[in-house]
């Protein structure tokens, strides 16, 4: 059984400037065509490398999000520790106790403890489907 060939350097060096170039060519407004046509390569493999320059960029965004949130979420603990290990809260002042219940609602969002809910609206334990509505005007009156 033959084994997989391993990718050649240079040959992925290339592809990988072709990847910066076609998704450069994309920003500009090429057409996918127009991409493979400046790249040398089928109008399939210009779309490729600019996908899969996408899944990248969204990977590096998503990873860079996750830096943020926890950089973020450190920053509220020790903004709620200072708060907690303070004489304004241990003495219960109203003006302490507000911001140390926004930090936390910050941190609650952050971390999407606090999910939506979903409501069913029921009418004796059945569920509404259809509503009969009728609107009135002043002519109806009459």
């Amino acid at each position: 059984m033959a084994r997989p060939s391993r990718p050649n350097p240079e040959q992925t060096a290339i592809a990988e400037k072709n990847r910066v170039k076609a998704m450069d060519l994309h920003i500009a407004g090429f057409t996918y065509r127009q991409v493979a046509e400046q790249l040398g390569v089928s109008v399939s493999t210009a779309h490729s490398y600019v996908m899969d320059s996408l899944k990248k960029l969204a990977a590096l965004r998503e990873e860079k999000a996750e830096e943020l949130r926890e950089l973020e979420v450190q920053r509220l603990d020790d903004a709620l520790r200072r708060i907690r290990t303070s004489e304004a809260y241990k003495d219960g002042e109203a003006a302490i106790m507000g911001q140390y219940i926004r930090l936390s609602e910050s941190r609650r969002k952050l971390l999407g403890l606090d999910a939506p809910t979903k409501t069913d609206v029921t009418s004796g334990g059945e569920k509404i489907t259809t509503f009969d509505v009728r609107i009135e005007t002043p002519e109806d009156d009459e």
